[in-house]
């Protein structure tokens, strides 16, 4: 059997390896997220599809070495550990 073109694509776009947080940077996008937060881009669950983009930017301006998934899987743990 040969793999359709839809299966190699699949696969060429492997996940990013497993992030690795420093304080350094979780206080950074916390404080990005503060700011969209204080901009009115957030709603009842968290970031506004605004606010999302501007702390993706945001994290990217900082030179964090994250992708957009990662941000936001970060962001959600924090806020899971937080409650509990």
């Amino acid at each position: 059997l040969y793999p359709t073109d839809a299966y190699i694509a699949a696969n060429e776009q492997m996940h990013a390896p497993r992030a690795t947080w420093k304080k350094t940077h979780a206080k950074l996008l916390l404080d990005i997220c503060l700011n969209e937060k204080n901009q009115y881009n957030w709603c009842k669950k968290g970031p506004s599809k605004e606010g999302w983009r501007n702390v993706y930017q945001g994290c990217r301006d900082a030179g964090l070495p994250y992708d957009d998934r990662q941000i936001r899987n970060k962001l959600t743990d924090m806020k899971k550990k937080f409650l509990n």
